[in-house]
């Protein structure tokens, strides 16, 4: 067994691996170097029809581990052995024990593969198994280095349960962030201006439509961070609103928000506020800021289709549709480069192919084919 300094410094590393390539990175490369491999990377293989995927890797080239994916992964000897199918979740396995190195040098594989990159050996950590799907953590190592032995083996059996408690918190995180996602694209994809806010009114979240009404300055801006109406019986109002809405949402409050309606200085119809408590999960430690949904509908506004809608309505790849809908939302084309930090001449090529798609030949009829979609 290894020292228990360098168990705790790869366990340490692993539990700052969840939720960061560069963690997984930083582990691998630390389990490597303490073993003395030449690669190692998180494998999954798919038993049945022999396909996979590595989802990190250290010690292999770019153009090594392209060739393993397309080609070699489906000849691997070692995932291919009958005997791999019978691993069970938490085995720690030497390579040699799955295919000889007697056999092994005569694959394929190894001759027109893993020699070239001085791979003759492997253990291997199985994180995960099932009738269908093997995964785990694969260390490689050099014909010139004695075998992988029970040493090796016992520092692995060691780090199992943290190697399976850290990718299953890296997965709940994966969730989460996707989760995230997919609500910042459903908010963005909203016509409606939409804000969470703390008790205060400070900002704490913006979608698309939201940021658009703060540049507008038209009834709604902003002060010192929190949400700011034009004159100071509306903000009062919406402030009270806000804070009433939260407290709710934080489990101090009865009052569930309100609606106002909140005057512009252009002269234009008013603003119409709608405030909510934002209720989600509750925290059992207590630490859940209370929060407060602002939703703000423009009565004159017709809203535009989000860059998603006019990606699938035009078939515009996600740059064209990026700066379709900044055109469309008021930009030109230099301010459009500097918010995107390209150059003119870039989106002029970009603004050719999206001209093409659209059947549109300038940029005005380009804008009000967005601006009047769907049409009326």
């Amino acid at each position: 067994m290894y020292d228990s300094d360098r168990l705790l410094h790869l366990i340490e590393l692993l539990y700052a691996a969840p939720g960061s390539h560069a963690g997984w990175q930083r582990f691998m490369l630390g389990l490597c170097t303490v073993v003395d491999g030449t690669a190692a990377s998180f494998i999954s293989h798919n038993l049945p029809n022999g396909s996979g995927s590595v989802a990190v890797t250290v010690g292999t080239d770019e153009c090594a581990l392209a060739a393993y994916m397309s080609q070699w992964i489906h000849q691997d000897p070692w995932a291919r052995s009958p005997a791999a199918r019978n691993l069970q979740a938490g085995a720690i396995v030497l390579g040699h024990h799955i295919v000889s190195r007697a056999a092994l040098k005569r694959t394929t594989f190894y001759n027109e593969f893993s020699r070239r990159l001085d791979i003759g050996q492997s253990i291997v950590s199985v994180v995960e198994s099932g009738p269908r799907r093997l995964s785990g953590f694969s260390i490689n190592g050099s014909d010139r280095r004695a075998e992988f032995d029970a040493r090796d083996v016992g520092l692995l059996t060691a780090l199992m349960p943290h190697m399976q408690q850290a990718l299953a918190l890296h997965r709940r995180l994966s969730d989460i962030d996707g989760e995230r996602h997919y609500g910042a694209e459903a908010l963005n994809a909203v016509g409606h201006a939409v804000f969470q806010t703390d008790g205060h009114g400070l900002i704490r979240h913006v979608n698309g439509a939201g940021g658009i009404l703060l540049r507008n300055r038209d009834g709604i801006s902003v002060d010192r961070g929190a949400l700011r109406a034009a004159t100071p019986a509306d903000t009062a109002r919406l402030r009270h609103l806000i804070g009433s809405a939260a407290a709710t949402a934080g489990g101090v409050g009865i009052e569930h928000g309100g609606r106002l309606l909140v005057g512009r200085p252009s002269g234009r119809r008013p603003l119409r506020v709608l405030v909510a408590p934002a209720t989600g999960s509750q925290d059992p430690f207590g630490a859940r800021e209370p929060r407060a949904l602002v939703f703000i509908a423009d009565p004159d506004r017709h809203p535009l289709p989000s860059e998603i809608e006019v990606r699938a309505l035009f078939g515009l790849t996600a740059a064209e549709a990026r700066l379709a809908r900044a055109l469309a939302d008021g930009l030109t084309l230099t301010e459009a480069a500097r918010q995107f930090e390209q150059s003119p001449a870039t989106l002029r090529t970009r603004l050719k192919a999206v001209f093409d798609k659209t059947d549109t030949h300038r940029q005005s009829e380009l804008v009000q084919l967005i601006r009047e979609w769907p049409p009326r």
